[in-house]
């Protein structure tokens, strides 16, 4: 495959879909051999993909962009933009406003935002119980569906997020759905993303990724600081012998360890335990580009995406304990 960049890849029902820079979507369904192009209407740069099942899934991206797909990602059509998307926040805003529970600041940069246009962009998606999606972005955006994308209602307003910072990650087992964010933002949820809490964490800084799977939670970012909750996130262990390196992507594998990627092109596994540790997994390759996201496909190659396009399929490397370096 060219040198697309690509920001997030799926692996569903067999077939390897990845979203990317120019609203590009690229599928594969012989691991990775030959990569077909999707049919997309827009353009704008695609941030992560969410998929259901191998026929459905939805990518987002820049200009407040919501995609559907119906097909197995072959093809793909808008479910919202970021106009439609100010303009739902802003009817909000006034509806909240006239019951006196949102003050005059908020209201006027609603409007404001609806002046701006499609200019915020939408960073990850999420799907939790049904058809309920949650869709978060720059600037406190997010969006929810109860019908798969057909309507959607603004969730900004009710999240525990004064300084409005942005909202990089979403994960969700079931009806827990956590967000993690900018100042050591992490939310949860337990009710399918209807309410959230904040949490308090031990780091001040950005988390760029959180996975959740279903017993650990892992919550990642600026310059390797990656942290372990075994409670839902109601305390906290930071993981140490990792890289300096920001952590760009998390991804929980199915024996219950999790895969870590991060802007230096390191791959790293993480597997809770009774003491916990983080391995350097060196590739048997050159030094890989910044990377954006990785998968794991049959237990056994790995496929990352990053500044330099699509690198796979990649055994599974061997583990090495220690600072990631080789």
């Amino acid at each position: 495959m060219p040198r697309l960049i690509l920001q997030d890849i799926d692996l569903v029902g067999g077939r390897l879909i990845g979203v990317g820079e120019y609203g590009a979507i690229v599928w594969s369904d012989d691991r990775g051999a030959h990569w077909q192009q999707a049919d997309v209407p827009v353009s704008v740069g695609l941030n992560a993909i969410a998929m259901q099942d191998a026929v459905n899934g939805w990518a987002v991206g820049h200009a407040g962009v919501v995609l559907s797909t119906e097909d197995g990602g072959a093809s793909w059509h808008q479910v919202l933009d970021g106009v439609s998307a100010a303009q739902l926040l802003l009817i909000e805003a006034e509806q909240l406003a006239d019951k006196g529970e949102l003050d005059d600041l908020r209201l006027t940069m609603a409007r404001l935002s609806l002046q701006d246009g499609a200019d915020k962009p939408f960073f990850d998606i999420a799907i939790t119980e049904g058809k309920r999606l949650i869709a978060v972005g720059a600037f406190n955006l997010a969006f929810a569906t109860d019908d798969a994308g057909t309507t959607w209602k603004p969730l900004s307003y009710a999240l525990p997020n004064p300084m409005e910072s942005h909202l990089y990650a979403v994960d969700a087992r079931g009806a827990t759905v956590f967000i993690a964010g900018e100042f050591g933002l992490v939310m949860r949820s337990v009710d399918g993303g209807h309410s959230f809490q904040a949490l308090e964490t031990p780091y001040q800084g950005s988390f760029f990724d959180i996975a959740y799977n279903g017993r650990d939670l892992v919550v990642a970012g600026l310059r390797g600081n990656v942290f372990l909750s075994r409670d839902a996130g109601d305390s906290w262990q930071q993981v140490e012998g990792g890289g300096t390196a920001s952590v760009s992507a998390v991804e929980s594998l199915a024996d219950g360890a999790f895969l870590l990627t991060d802007q230096a092109g390191q791959l790293w596994r993480l597997e809770p335990g009774a003491e916990v540790d983080l391995h350097y997994s060196r590739l048997e390759i050159e030094a890989l580009p910044p990377a954006s996201d990785a998968v794991l496909v049959d237990n056994e190659q790995l496929f990352v995406t990053g500044m330099g396009g699509t690198v796979g399929p990649l055994t599974m490397p061997t583990m090495v304990a220690g600072s990631g370096k080789p």
